[in-house]
């Protein structure tokens, strides 16, 4: 991480260009997944909706519907057949699937209310008192004493009818939660929208500023480039380094030492031309002396 520091720092501009752009996708990402919460909360609703009608609901109805058998068979002395069994193992798939909904769902952190999470409660301790009750009318029955089961089918069924009522109350409750978080996801999704395109355009910006920057950097490369093709054509101006020459850092450092370099091979070309026409005209009057003394006198 250091060295990644140390490296967008050494890259001046250009690595606050780099920053910025990775801030800018961090902040739209974070605006996207941030804002679509009512949608995780639909999904969860519906989990929770889909467990407690197509889970607890059947299996509340069937153990209910064995549970008639059983008081059916009491009342009218009919042969009983395995409705105990029946009852135990569809309380153990309602205690397993409330037990799954209240590890996963059903807390504070999620969103559900007090009165939510204490409805969901008092259910399942009612279902545990149910079967409690259901269980000792059983054994009262088989031990022989009837008339003391019968007393118990009141209760029994008015049990029924309240664990009833509490599941309908709960479904309705969660049912109402998924229709506000269905009226607030759009809302979310324009937000969700807003972020990202917010994200594009200040990442599009930095991208032209990127551009600005390498365009910076590699500029003195090419004007160092052509300065020294002109140098060695004998082309050399000032001007073709630009503004090369007035930048601070390298670039501008190497420019500064390669203008006086072609300064000073002009002074020296300049020097040696010189020379060579001195030369020249020494050598033309000393050509023209020697012809004036080899013609003889008129």
């Amino acid at each position: 991480m250091k060295n990644l520091i140390r490296s967008l720092f050494s890259m001046g501009s250009l690595g606050l260009v780099f920053l910025l752009m990775a801030v800018a996708v961090f902040v739209g990402s974070f605006a996207a997944i941030g804002n679509l919460t009512s949608f995780d909360a639909i999904w969860q609703h519906v989990d929770v909706l889909a467990a407690l009608e197509d889970q607890v609901s059947s299996h509340l109805r069937e153990m209910q519907l064995n549970e008639l058998y059983y008081i059916y068979a009491i009342v009218y002395e009919t042969p009983l057949s395995d409705e105990v069994d029946q009852v135990a193992g569809n309380a153990a798939q309602i205690d397993q699937t409330l037990d799954d909904l209240a590890a996963n769902y059903l807390n504070a952190e999620m969103g559900y209310t007090e009165e939510e999470i204490g409805l969901f409660n008092d259910f399942r301790a009612l279902l545990e008192q149910h079967r409690q009750a259901f269980d000792r009318m059983a054994q009262t029955y088989e031990s022989g004493d009837v008339d003391a089961a019968l007393e118990g089918i009141v209760a029994i069924q008015e049990e029924n009818d309240e664990l009833q009522s509490m599941l309908d109350a709960l479904i309705a409750s969660f049912d109402a939660d998924r229709l506000e978080a269905a009226q607030v996801f759009p809302e979310d999704v324009s937000f969700a929208i807003l972020g990202v395109s917010i994200g594009l355009v200040a990442m599009l910006i930095l991208a032209l500023w990127g551009y600005r920057a390498i365009a910076r950097l590699t500029q003195p490369v090419a004007d160092l480039t052509n300065a020294v093709i002109a140098i060695g054509g004998d082309q050399y101006r000032p001007e073709l380094l630009g503004k090369t020459l007035k930048q601070g850092g390298p670039p501008g450092r190497f420019a500064r030492a390669l203008d006086a370099f072609a300064q000073a091979i002009e002074r020296r070309d300049a020097s040696l031309k010189q020379e060579i026409e001195r030369l020249r005209e020494q050598l033309y009057e000393s050509r023209r002396r020697r012809l004036k003394i080899s013609t003889p006198n008129s």
